[in-house]
């Protein structure tokens, strides 16, 4: 069931603090964009809000919504798990940025 079909009637809505709000002085990661995609996201969501943290919604933020609200789902990679055998040993890790390979390894297998 789609949020709009529960709260038909929502038009104040504050996400501020939840981890569903993508907040530039909470994490470092997280910038202006971030937020931009979030409140399109949500104004596709919930089409009749007035009020999105605190802040009005705009005419222009309304129209993007329809247009590209669907496509502003922040989805993260799947992870993988990487297995390499070299020289008879065993290496494994879940990032391959933390895995130093070793030169002429000869066995490479990666599992999802």
């Amino acid at each position: 069931m789609e949020a709009s079909e529960v709260t038909p009637a929502l038009e104040y809505l504050s996400l501020l603090g939840n981890v569903a709000c993508p907040n530039e002085l909470v994490s470092l990661e997280k910038d202006e964009e971030d937020y931009k995609r979030y409140r399109c996201f949500v104004l596709h969501k919930l089409p009749n809000l007035k009020f999105l943290d605190a802040r009005k919604v705009t005419r222009q933020e309304r129209k993007e919504a329809l247009v590209r609200g669907a496509f502003m789902k922040v989805v993260k990679p799947k992870r993988i798990y990487l297995e390499i055998i070299y020289d008879g040993k065993f290496y494994g890790c879940h990032d391959p940025y933390d895995l130093a390979l070793p030169l002429g390894s000869s066995s490479v297998k990666a599992k999802a």
